[in-house]
């Protein structure tokens, strides 16, 4: 009796054992309202990739941000144009403009009513600096936009690889699944008819009917946390909320992630010459060096010049012609600090800039680290998971072969069952999860999913220190 009780708590836990792992596994994703559309477009690995990357609106953000920076150059080149504006306008005066003198008649110089209009031409000559300073910054600023924009697609990229493997996945656990409820059927027709025929006891036959239900929800369970991958693949690729999408496997998944280092060292050095972020830090630095050297020009004299045509004056005025000309010079006598406190706060933002460098850098490691030995260890588990799984499907068979010959109680054969499930169960996870690695070190290495290992960065930064004094 007491073996009988250790064998129905062995059983009741390797089948609650599968349910938690399905449960577990379908915490994964998030939930999506509204029934599945009935048409579904069927994506591999590299649709999934390229529909990201052209439809994921988190993209639009960064986009933006570089067409913002775009426009930041053209602002900061406009500054050191001629600037060339028209003006016209009317002016009402209480009395005609006189002047008068103690024994002298009045003199009358202009008129009551008065209209006017100019074109006026102003260029700057020399500012210290300045406008050439703040046009690196804006450059610098375009840079660090771009990167930010590479790294957002690397990142959304890998987020819809890892979402297609699960997808996948999850569909693999549905089979797994169904194969149980299958094998827990057969069980239940060899109970019964054994039954039938007196040789085994009824008790054998309501095992098997528990187990078989205990199997058919565990699948029902499943194929619900399938729909739930989906939903998550299909806001992953970009996809609008009426649309649905089913993962297709074509064999070139593993072609499609080829060329990946095994090697710690090759996949660090890749990772810290080319991660975006590293490029955007140094822009960020570069940008706020310029800042320095635009605030500084501000306190050195400019020089401009100013050219006016007025074809129509006001009376007011004397007369000396229709246009004129004049050079300005402009010297910075006092501006309470102004200037020099903003060329600090560019020298701390550098600076801050250049500690975020050394900190990223230790960052690249630990994650470039973590998914090389998280790749090493789902490759180790995979392939002793899928010595587990041979070995319960043998377990399985000989425990049913055991009870036709009534040699193997029915608990036995159930046990078997859900042993050899969570073995299939734990071998696609271990796939999962060496697929996963993959495409983490593809992001931690500072790459689009599938981008070739030897590619080069997508930008190129502008040279440093071409800000001009």
């Amino acid at each position: 009796m007491a073996i009988h009780a250790h064998r129905s708590w062995l059983t009741s836990f390797a089948l609650m054992s599968v349910l938690a792992l399905v449960a577990a596994w379908g915490a994964i994703g998030f939930a999506e309202e509204g029934p599945p559309a009935p048409a579904k477009t069927k994506m591999d690995l590299a649709a999934c990739v390229s529909s990201a990357l052209a439809h994921h609106p988190a993209l639009k953000a960064a986009q933006a941000e570089v067409e913002g920076a775009a426009a930041g150059i053209a602002e900061a080149r406009a500054r050191r144009v001629p600037h060339l504006s028209a003006q016209a306008g009317y002016l009402e005066v209480d009395e005609n403009p006189s002047f008068s003198m103690a024994g002298m008649p009045t003199f009358v110089f202009g008129d009551q009513s008065n209209t006017w209009g100019s074109v006026d031409l102003q260029v700057p000559l020399y500012t210290g600096g300045a406008l050439e300073a703040m046009e690196a910054r804006a450059r610098w600023e375009r840079e660090a936009a771009d990167a930010n924009l590479d790294r957002q697609r690397q990142l959304i990229a890998g987020d819809a690889a890892k979402a297609y493997f699960r997808a996948l996945t999850a569909r693999h656990m549905v089979t797994v699944m169904e194969k149980q409820v299958e094998a827990v059927k057969e069980a239940l027709r060899v109970a019964r008819a054994l039954h039938e025929q007196g040789v085994a006891a009824k008790l054998d036959v309501l095992q098997a009917e528990t187990g078989y239900a205990g199997a058919r929800d565990m699948l029902l369970k499943t194929k619900n946390q399938y729909q739930v991958a989906l939903a998550a693949l299909r806001h992953a690729v970009g996809l609008p909320p009426g649309e649905s999408v089913e993962p297709v496997e074509n064999g070139a998944e593993e072609q499609f992630l080829q060329g990946y280092p095994t090697d710690l060292k090759t996949a660090l050095d890749t990772a810290l010459a080319q991660r975006p972020e590293a490029r955007q830090l140094r822009a960020y630095r570069q940008a706020a060096e310029a800042g320095r050297k635009a605030a500084l020009g501000q306190l050195r004299p400019s020089l401009g010049l100013q050219a006016s045509w007025e074809p129509q004056r006001t009376t007011l005025m004397p007369e000396y012609g229709n246009w004129k000309v004049a050079v300005v010079i402009q010297q910075r006598l006092y501006d309470g600090n102004e200037a020099r406190s903003q060329a600090r706060q560019a020298e701390a933002q550098a600076k801050k800039a250049s500690d975020k460098l050394d900190e990223l850098a230790s960052g690249i490691t630990v994650q470039v680290t973590n998914a090389i030995r998280s790749l090493e260890s789902a490759n180790d588990r995979l392939e002793v998971t899928r010595k587990a799984t041979k070995a319960a499907e043998e377990a399985w068979r000989l425990a049913l072969v055991g009870y036709k010959n009534g040699v193997t109680p029915m608990l036995d054969v159930l046990q078997a069952q859900a042993g050899l499930a969570k073995a299939r169960a734990d071998e696609e996870v271990a796939g999962y999860d060496r697929a996963a690695a993959i495409v983490d070190l593809y992001v931690a290495s500072g790459k689009i999913v599938g981008q070739s290992w030897n590619a080069k960065a997508e930008t190129e930064a502008p040279q440093e220190g071409s800000s001009e004094e």
